[in-house]
């Protein structure tokens, strides 16, 4: 490995609408790579940050919710560039409030139906984003994420008073 060959450990968060688990919510991207198309919230890990806290974090910064991670489980992505190779965990994430977030980053949320396999009318239906609207192997990536050991129905149940 050369000087110049750098190893980046990226963090991102799945993360559901506590009211209605069947939605998750997306960012479009601000910054290059991949200006302008959709993403999950997320960033770089700070040096001696743990990772339940830098998604956290980022989480907030970028969208406002504050989130609890569902589980334990990590997704590890890679993404290798000529000079940078990207190590990206991804946890799965529960909105428990929400503050204006300092980034002001455009943020959605996404119905998971047809990913649940149910049919759906619903407006902003996941499925209809397309491969160039997103980042690299967002719908390889999500499925992935979706494959994880958790279950959303405690999501719902957890919040009704």
């Amino acid at each position: 490995m050369s000087l110049k060959q750098i190893i980046k450990t990226g963090i991102s968060g799945l993360v559901f609408d506590s009211k209605q688990p069947r939605k998750i919510l997306l960012i479009k991207r601000e910054q290059p790579p991949y200006h302008n198309q959709w993403s999950f919230p997320g960033g770089r890990l700070e040096f001696g940050e743990l990772i339940e806290n830098g998604i956290k974090r980022e989480v907030k910064e970028e969208t406002g919710y504050t989130v609890d991670l569902i589980g334990n489980n990590y997704n590890i992505h890679e993404v290798i560039r000529q000079d940078t190779h990207y190590l990206i965990f991804s946890a799965s994430c529960v909105i428990q409030s929400y503050s204006k977030g300092h980034e002001k980053i455009f943020s959605q949320f996404f119905y998971l139906d047809q990913y649940l396999g149910k049919d759906t009318n619903e407006k902003f239906n996941i499925s209809e984003i397309k491969d160039e609207e997103s980042i690299p192997n967002f719908h390889q990536i999500l499925q992935k994420m979706l494959k994880q050991d958790f279950n959303i129905e405690p999501i719902e149940k957890k919040n009704v008073k």
